[in-house]
């Protein structure tokens, strides 16, 4: 059975490349201000640990050139 920390770790490579892959298909060059949130729902007998990965999609210019 896997560690409670190597399952948040996994989660977190998960939302980050699909934050990555979004950011692509809007034909951004990378994401800025990237946001992780964990909220961790349930009581003695059961849980469940939702992650929100948000950031900015962001277009780089390359300079004209002189």
């Amino acid at each position: 059975m896997e560690e409670p920390n190597a399952k948040r770790a996994l989660f977190k490579i998960h939302h980050l490349y699909e934050l990555k892959q979004e950011a692509s298909l809007l034909g951004a060059d990378a994401v800025v201000a990237v946001d992780l949130d964990y909220v961790q729902i349930g009581d003695g007998g059961w849980s469940m640990v939702m992650l929100v990965a948000s950031g900015t999609a962001v277009k780089i210019e390359k300079p004209a050139a002189a």
